[in-house]
Parts: C-alpha cells; structure tokens; sequence
C-alpha cells in the first residue's frame, strides 16, 4: 500500500521490540549466569538497547491504517482526473522540483503539447492555474501529487548522481512506503531510467495516469526531479515480472 504507514497493521516495530526483549533478556541471563561469557552478555544487552529503540519507532509512527489510506489515494485520484477530463488536457505532466516551485515538488499539466525546454521558470506562483513562456504565452495546471509529500520522507538532500538517487528512491519506495522490493538507478543522457522488483502498492489504473503516469511512476518522478534539480517527463512506464520500469525524460 502506498500510504503504509501503519507498517502493515501498525505493530511491526513493537513486534520486533518484544521480539529483541524477550531474547535480549533471555541471552544476557544465560551468558552472565551461565555461560560467564561477556562477548554474549554485552550481545544480549545490545538486543535490549534496540528493543527500546523499536518501542519509540514504533509510538513515533502515524496511526493510518492502510484502507484509509488507500480510501484517500483514491479519493485524490479522482478528483485530479475529473479536473483533467474538465479541462481536455492530455499531453504528459511535467514534474518540477521545488527549486522550481518555490515550495514543495509539483507536477505541471501543459494545457497544450508545445511546451519548450527552459519554458517553466520558478517560483511559480501558489496557484492551480499558472503561466509559462512558449514564444506565446501559455498556461498550465500545477498540481500536488503523492510524489510531492514523498520527497519530504527522504532525510537530507537528495544528490543528482545514480547512487544518491538510489538511495533516495530506496528510502522511500522501500523503507517508508513499503511499495516495491527493491530500486536500481542509471542515468541516461536525457534523463534516467528506473527499475523497480515487485511492485506491492496495486492501485486501479484512472484516466489521470495517462497524463501523471502511475502513483509509483510519480513519486518516481518527484524524487528524480528534486535530485537533478531538472523538470522530468514521464516518457515510459513498462510493468515485467510484477516489477516497474520508468524511462524519465529531464527538460
């Protein structure tokens, strides 16, 4: 699930504290008592220090349980697909980083295909219609996506370089939003390509994923964007062997 952060059901960190409790306290009695062993001892006593350490993760975490948070997911999907099916756009949402924005990282909807390298400039203002320049003046939908809150999960800055970018997208696809297995990065002339294995946040497929590509495609995109400082366009999604590989386009 996308919005996991319940950590499946909520309790996972206090189950792996009880679990370190019971053999923290269980390993320290037996090499003190018994054994007389302080290598084991010191071991069982660094079991208990984690044990704490996963209770206070676990009361840090947000009580969200995942059918809400899947109920909210969709709920936003729908609202941006009627306003896009409103409003007749089509052509691919441009994703900026917040350097760009002003603010946090947003995805750009063109209302035509005519959009120029260099032609969105920051700050833009805070607002959902917004111009751009394209010899001609235009105007574009800049709207919130989940990869806008997605970026704020990643601690510190996230670097333009395929390790850095990795890492990031393993920090939040992985660590905090349990919706792949694992994430691989290189970049590529033109932008970067993205692997990810075994995608576990299914969501229906709606009319906006043709122009904002899917919910994991998008955070994708966000974090890559505020990596490389660049706009990025969504230029291929292919799905193979339940896993997900997104070709990014900077602009």
């Amino acid at each position: 699930m996308l919005y996991g952060s319940d950590r499946r059901g909520g309790g996972t960190y206090g189950q792996v504290g009880l679990a370190l409790l019971v053999a923290g306290v269980g390993l320290s009695a037996v090499s003190l008592l018994l054994l007389r062993s302080v290598p084991l001892t010191a071991l069982g006593t660094s079991a208990l220090i984690l044990s704490l350490i996963c209770f206070g993760l676990e009361r840090s975490v947000p009580r969200v349980s995942a059918p809400m948070g899947q109920l909210l997911m969709e709920a936003g999907r729908l609202n941006i697909a009627a306003l896009i099916e409103e409003l007749g756009l089509s052509a691919r949402a441009v994703y900026l980083p917040s350097a760009i924005t002003g603010g946090e990282p947003r995805a750009f909807i063109p209302t035509s295909d005519a959009l120029e390298p260099g032609a969105i400039r920051g700050p833009l203002p805070k607002r959902l219609v917004v111009p751009y320049e394209n010899g001609h003046g235009g105007a574009g939908v800049l709207v919130a996506t989940p990869g806008s809150r997605a970026v704020s999960l990643v601690a510190g800055r996230i670097g333009p370089n395929p390790g850095e970018l990795e890492q990031a997208l393993t920090w939040v696809l992985v660590g905090e939003l349990d919706a792949v297995e694992g994430v691989a990065v290189s970049l590529t002339e033109g932008g970067a390509v993205v692997r990810c294995d075994r995608i576990r946040a299914q969501l229906p497929p709606y009319v906006c994923d043709d122009v904002l590509g899917s919910p994991v495609a998008g955070i994708i995109a966000s974090v890559v964007a505020e990596g490389l400082a660049r706009p990025v366009v969504i230029a291929r999604e292919e799905a193979h062997d339940a896993g997900l590989t997104v070709a990014l386009e900077a602009r």
